[in-house]
């Protein structure tokens, strides 16, 4: 990042601000040269650039993101299921550092779980009307914006329409939404492909490996990552065998 003239040292609870308020006291800070605004420099001009103004917004966020997961769990089985799925999503240690840090993970981790309660939601009531998934394609193509690789979020909701044959009237108007989500986020991934030498280096690091997918990606320590792989096949298994009665 290559901010301009700071007025204040961002310190170590703001490490991605590099200039946290601009001489003028503006909510921006710019990336190669364009401005740009986040809810953690927001916040940083608002109440200083302390360790509680810059970590609130990712808490807020992380808060989002337990409150749709009882709605996704909710919607797909039962409230009781839902209230296990938040429960179990709020002690999680990638979700419990989401709401930590200063980056921008919680907030694309919240459009993401918002979008599918979006989703969900419009399947439940059959909507075919074209402002509620404009209304989606937006969210899609803002969360794009929030986060590259959330995009790919629309081949997991492809594969929900897929399941079942009771969703085949929708599936032409999300296709429409999908389509509309990835024509609008097409200047940033045109962006992303361009700065992509920034993050060249990491290449070459030992980043993608069975350890680090499994055990410290989710869950921080091995006891937990087999307690929760193990739950997580047993749900898998009964998915499965639910689905093909509900099919």
């Amino acid at each position: 990042m290559n901010g301009g003239t700071s007025s204040q040292p961002c310190g170590p609870a703001a490490p991605e601000i590099d200039s946290c308020i601009t001489p003028r006291g503006s909510a921006t800070y710019t990336v190669d040269g364009l401005a740009a605004i986040t809810p953690t420099v927001c916040c940083s001009v608002a109440f200083g650039a302390s360790e509680f103004s810059t970590r609130l917004p990712s808490a807020i966020a992380a808060g989002f993101i337990v409150a749709g997961t009882f709605l996704i769990g909710q919607r797909l089985a039962r409230r009781s299921v839902g209230v296990a799925a938040a429960i179990v999503c709020a002690v999680l240690p990638r979700i419990d550092y989401l709401g930590a840090e200063t980056r921008s993970y919680a907030f694309s981790t919240a459009i993401a779980v918002w979008l599918t309660v979006l989703l969900l939601r419009l399947v439940a009531r059959r909507a075919t009307s074209r402002r509620w998934w404009a209304g989606y394609a937006l969210g899609m193509a803002a969360g794009t914006y929030v986060f590259l690789y959330l995009g790919l979020l629309v081949l997991v909701h492809a594969a929900y329409l897929l399941s079942s044959r009771r969703f085949a009237p929708l599936r032409r108007p999300w296709l429409q939404a999908a389509a509309l989500a990835v024509v609008l986020s097409l200047p940033i991934a045109w962006f992303g492909y361009r700065e992509r030498s920034q993050i060249a280096f990491l290449q070459h690091r030992n980043y993608v490996s069975v350890v680090n997918i499994l055990v410290f990606q989710w869950l921080g320590n091995g006891f937990l990552a087999v307690a929760a792989w193990t739950l997580v096949l047993v749900a898998v298994v009964g998915a499965i065998l639910g689905w093909r009665r509900w099919r």
